[in-house]
């Protein structure tokens, strides 16, 4: 009879095992199989099943929250980093008045609870339909957080709303804006209420999309003494006046920045024909874009602290006097960066013509001014998901002969699958 040996784990030190487990940070499914099927596995899984915790302003749902945080075999509370609340308007809608208020009060045993959650993200609310006391209930029990303030789609009756949400909180470290938008600009009235600076004066601020009106905000940051401190911007101008703001907006924070976003002003327009789809290159303007403007897209000479660059839009079209002049100004923003071995990553999402030869689509890329940056750990190239298979291949391999030194540092995704990512 052969001896029958007890399966052993694998004895892989904790910090690997944590770093495979990483990757399956979106993944709950496989987490829960993770955390069951060693128990080595168990505590960085639920790291990530529990690191955000979704609070829903129903009183009933918030009791048996309440209940199971509070039960001695709860072993939730300790992971739980962020609390979600989602599309608040929709639970007065649903629960009526009378719930929502029930919920707000046990709030504050909740967070009692939670000793390491220290970030708070708003997202898909439309805040003009939420009553304006309501509002300054649910936030009063949120304003000693120390972390971070993330507001994904929400939206603001006016500025001067926002603005007092965040100088609310008084010991941010950072303000995260995505897609935020107020439906009325700032009155006379209001800009006097905006001259109150940020008690959070060191909250480092992360603008990932410029909605409309965002000069409100740009105004407001620009006015702190010392101006508020912007870690991430996004750059999207398709008028001169847009463009002017951005610009001014961009020279004042440039010394903190550290991750930039540039958007082109040309793009893709997806239709179909004969049941396929086809991509179409237009300009998103008017008129066809001068060449002052193109010219004066974006200075990054004064980003000395620059750590990503990512380029979005970039159309690699041969005889095109737009793509001419956008590959020049890539080219001269990428020389202008005044700090090459500080930058880490850059991502391109290029948009290649297939009417046209590639090699001639790609001759009028700055791929010297890519080389020059030796320390990156990071190059992505994002292929353009309406190309045939047979083009993307042929794409990779082009690019990873032009930036041979850079190939092994180099990754390739299309448009859709790298966007969940970014954000």
């Amino acid at each position: 009879m052969t001896d029958s040996k007890p399966p052993t784990e694998p004895h892989l030190p904790p910090e690997i095992l944590d770093h495979i487990v990483d990757y399956l940070h979106s993944d709950a499914a496989s987490l829960l199989s993770c955390g069951l099927c060693s128990r080595n596995l168990l505590r960085v899984s639920r790291y990530h099943l529990f690191r955000d915790m979704i609070m829903k302003l129903s009183a009933t749902d918030l009791f048996s929250l309440l209940g199971l945080l509070r039960s001695p075999a709860n072993r939730i509370a300790p992971f739980v980093q962020r609390i979600v609340l989602f599309n608040v308007p929709a639970f007065l809608r649903t629960h009526g008045r009378a719930d929502v208020v029930r919920a707000i009060r046990i709030i504050p045993h909740i967070l009692a609870l939670l000793p390491h959650a220290s970030s708070l993200k708003l997202c898909h609310s439309d805040l003009t339909r939420l009553p304006e006391d309501l509002f300054l209930q649910l936030f009063h029990h949120f304003r000693n957080f120390q972390g971070t303030l993330h507001l994904e789609a929400v939206h603001f009756h006016r500025f001067v709303d926002l603005a007092n949400l965040v100088t609310g909180f008084k010991l941010l470290r950072h303000v995260s804006v995505n897609c935020v938008l107020w439906a009325h600009p700032s009155p006379a009235t209001d800009r006097l209420l905006l001259r109150q600076s940020l008690q959070a004066a060191s909250a480092r601020w992360q603008i990932r999309d410029a909605g409309i009106r965002y000069q409100d905000l740009f105004d407001w940051l620009k006015s702190q003494c010392p101006p508020a401190p912007v870690e991430s911007m996004y750059y999207h101008a398709e008028t001169p006046k847009a463009r002017s703001d951005l610009n001014d907006f961009l020279s004042c924070c440039a010394s903190s920045l550290r991750h930039l976003t540039l958007s082109f002003p040309a793009c893709l327009k997806k239709t179909r024909f004969a049941g396929k789809t086809i991509y179409l290159f237009h300009i998103q303007s008017h008129n066809a874009w001068p060449i002052e403007v193109i010219d004066d897209y974006g200075d990054t000479s004064d980003c000395t602290n620059l750590r990503s660059l990512r380029m979005k839009q970039v159309m690699l079209v041969p005889a095109t006097t737009v793509s001419r002049l956008l590959q020049s100004r890539i080219s001269r923003i990428i020389a202008d960066i005044p700090s090459p071995h500080l930058l880490e990553s850059i991502t391109l999402e290029l948009h290649v013509s297939t009417t046209f030869p590639l090699e001639k689509s790609l001759q009028e890329f700055d791929w010297n001014g890519l080389t020059r940056f030796r320390n990156l750990r990071r190059i992505t190239l994002l292929v353009d998901p309406g190309l045939l298979a047979e083009f993307q291949d042929t794409v990779v391999s082009i690019f990873r002969a032009k930036l041979r030194p850079l190939a092994d540092v180099m990754t390739i995704s299309h448009f859709d699958k790298a966007a969940e990512e970014y954000e």
